[in-house]
């Protein structure tokens, strides 16, 4: 999304539409100095930034002042950080990129098992896992094999994960040929154990409209979070006209 100019736009009418403290973002393919361009453009404070290596990859998570967050650990394939951390309401926050590569996809199943390892507080998992949970969460194309799936779930259960669903659209990623034909899949999930669930029950994630990416934004309103509000001077953006729904 960050990779031209008229997806940080997007990134930016989204930011300010939907008023996020926390985004994280995955597929970057940009440099640092591109990425505090973006920091600028969404007018955030602060961000922690995993570099693209020679064949794309890259992940950022931006954040404002008005909330706490520790970066606790990064990889290429995850940015950990905590939430108030050290307080009585400290959660965790990981966003995770999985594999693109089947045959790896094993080695990020045993990276979320090791995650699961460090830190015994509520936990909320999210972003892109390059994987279905369930085969009908797939729209055309070959159908994925159930062991691939399968390994996906035991990791899922071994570290007391809960899939907290969706609403709005369905997929979250979609590709089009020139044949004519498009497969959709949804492989952005927000994953969570049963202590973060209790302490945010009523939590919503959004999928929403994109045009700069294949894939879609996930909005996750957290249920009793109620960060600072930010006074914000509205702004047109001309890329809004570009979508056919913009009255």
């Amino acid at each position: 999304m960050v990779n031209s100019v008229d997806g940080e736009n997007e990134l930016a009418d989204i930011v300010w539409a939907k008023d996020p403290s926390v985004v994280f973002l995955v597929e970057t393919w940009v440099h640092e100095a591109r990425l505090k361009n973006v920091l600028r453009k969404i007018k955030f404070e602060n961000f922690f930034f995993v570099p693209r290596t020679s064949k794309g990859g890259g992940l950022v998570l931006f954040w404002r002042t008005t909330i706490d967050v520790t970066v606790e650990g990064s990889g290429k394939n995850y940015i950990d950080a905590i939430i108030n951390k050290d307080q009585e309401n400290g959660w965790r926050f990981t966003g995770f990129y999985g594999e693109p590569v089947i045959e790896r996809r094993l080695e990020c199943w045993n990276l979320l098992r090791s995650l699961d390892q460090k830190f015994q507080i509520p936990w909320l998992c999210v972003e892109d896992f390059n994987e279905l949970i369930r085969g009908n969460e797939k729209r055309e194309g070959n159908r994925r094999s159930h062991n691939q799936m399968q390994l996906f779930q035991d990791a899922i259960n071994e570290c007391g994960f809960f899939d907290l669903g969706y609403m709005d659209l369905k997929f979250t990623w979609r590709k089009h040929y020139a044949s004519g034909q498009s497969i959709w899949e949804r492989l952005d999930i927000a994953l969570c154990t049963n202590d973060w669930l209790q302490q945010f029950g009523d939590t919503k994630v959004h999928h929403l409209n994109c045009i700069t990416s294949d894939h879609v934004p996930l909005w996750i309103v957290l249920n009793g979070f109620d960060p600072p509000l930010i006074s914000k001077p509205f702004t047109f953006e001309e890329i809004w006209l570009t979508d056919m729904g913009c009255d």
